[in-house]
């Protein structure tokens, strides 16, 4: 009798399954059947799941947290303001609200409401939630805010003034769907989102991105990218901003963690040649790229998990010229890299334990200090505003000291207490 191996024995199990599944069907991600079939399912399983006491208790739990006043409100620095997303028992759908970093120093800042979600859903008769803002960058005064139907993945966009508080009137407007949308300058979005039949990947998200103009109808959009239908999330259009100059740049999303990168020079969309695997962005003038698997542009070979940069214009004019900032090592990892105006801040985990290193490019050699943060702890890192300040917020939870938020400055190790939850247990002698 002639052997069969695993894995073609395997294969031919999936071909039979391929064949045989009477579910293929629900391929159909936006199929109105297949929302029905969705709907139906949850009717038979919804009632099942709420009438147990562990449903009941978790969710007075998670709804508790969600709602407690006993939190660290996180700010989003934009101009001269700090927003907060803030939901509690009196707003349910959610408070879009700032203050100044002299206010948010206080115990109790004064808080200046900007959008109200909950009355808004009671105006409009709509249960809207926030999703994002994407504010035009360097005043900040005109935001597109996206809004969602009952937190759903759809959104509807508008565009709102944050100085009169109020959506613009005949402003940009998108029709509610699963889209994604960028400030390419004060009267051109870029826009990726359902424009008709085929521009939609398999799994239901954008593949196509356009440029959109103010007071032209969406239909008349130029195309600038064409993602594949097999993709499996979207194509997007994103611009990053530092002084003096702006990168315009477009994402392909193939897969989880995988993908294509282009960036606009010279009038063109210039694909970065890199790994499809690494994470891209830029700083300063230069390209950084984060690895998931070695690499080898030029003469030196780059390890998997390394973190590198070298200059973006040589880069895209045919140079291979990289640097290394940082290099795992057999107990030595990144968790994550933040940029600030002038620095590079990189959060490391070295035997499980918190590390902090500042690099500031100088004279054209990359220099590092080491930030005294507390190692038994997690910490976070991320800018306090990238495009004017070196400063940059550190959060550092302890297993014996609540979460804390602190303003760090670049250069020292000092840092200023601004937030921090109560304990809840007395961890005197531990």
């Amino acid at each position: 009798m002639k052997k069969i191996s695993v894995a073609a024995t395997l294969l031919l199990c999936l071909s039979a399954s391929a064949q045989e599944d009477p579910y293929l069907w629900l391929e159909d991600v936006t199929g109105q059947k297949q929302f029905e079939w969705v709907k139906a399912q949850n009717a038979l399983t919804s009632p099942i799941l709420e009438a147990t006491p562990e449903f009941n208790q978790m969710r007075a739990r998670m709804l508790g947290i969600a709602t407690s006043r006993e939190r660290i409100p996180g700010v989003v620095k934009r101009g001269n303001f700090l927003y907060n997303y803030w939901q509690d028992a009196t707003t349910p759908r959610g408070l879009l609200r700032r203050t100044t970093l002299d206010e948010y120093r206080k115990m109790d800042p004064k808080w200046e409401p900007v959008l109200d979600f909950t009355r808004l859903s009671a105006d409009e008769k709509v249960d809207w939630a926030y999703r994002a803002a994407e504010c035009l960058y360097p005043e900040y005064r005109r935001c597109l805010i996206s809004l969602s139907r009952g937190g759903a993945d759809a959104v509807e966009i508008r565009e709102f003034d944050m100085a009169t508080k109020q959506f613009v009137k005949d402003g940009f407007r998108l029709a509610e769907g699963r889209q994604r949308v960028a400030w390419a300058d004060a009267d051109t979005l870029y826009v990726a989102r359902d424009f008709g039949t085929g521009s939609m990947t398999r799994s239901g998200f954008p593949r196509i991105l356009k440029a959109w103009k103010r007071g032209t109808p969406i239909a008349e959009a130029k195309t600038l990218f064409e993602g594949q239908t097999d993709d499996a999330f979207s194509s997007a259009g994103f611009v990053v901003n530092e002084p003096g100059r702006s990168y315009h740049q477009i994402r392909r999303e193939i897969g989880v963690r995988y993908g294509e990168n282009f960036i606009l020079h010279g009038g063109k969309w210039v694909m970065v040649d890199a790994p499809k695997d690494a994470d891209v962005s830029t700083f300063n003038g230069m390209l950084m790229l984060r690895l998931r698997s070695d690499w080898k542009p030029a003469a030196t070979v780059f390890r998997s998990g390394s973190l590198i940069a070298g200059d973006l214009d040589k880069f895209l004019a045919g140079g291979r010229d990289f640097e290394l900032l940082f290099e795992p090592g057999p107990r030595t990892s990144l968790r994550e890299y933040t940029v600030t105006k002038n620095l590079v801040l990189l959060e490391i985990l070295d035997n499980v334990k918190a590390r902090m290193t500042e690099l500031r490019r100088e004279g054209g050699q990359w220099k590092r200090r080491d930030v005294d943060v507390p190692r038994m702890a997690s910490i976070r890192i991320s800018a306090f505003d990238r495009t004017s300040s070196d400063d940059y917020w550190l959060t550092v939870t302890s297993f014996i000291e609540p979460t804390t938020l602190y303003l760090g400055q670049a250069g020292t190790d000092a840092r200023e207490k601004m937030k921090g939850l109560p304990a809840f247990f007395d961890a005197q002698g531990l």
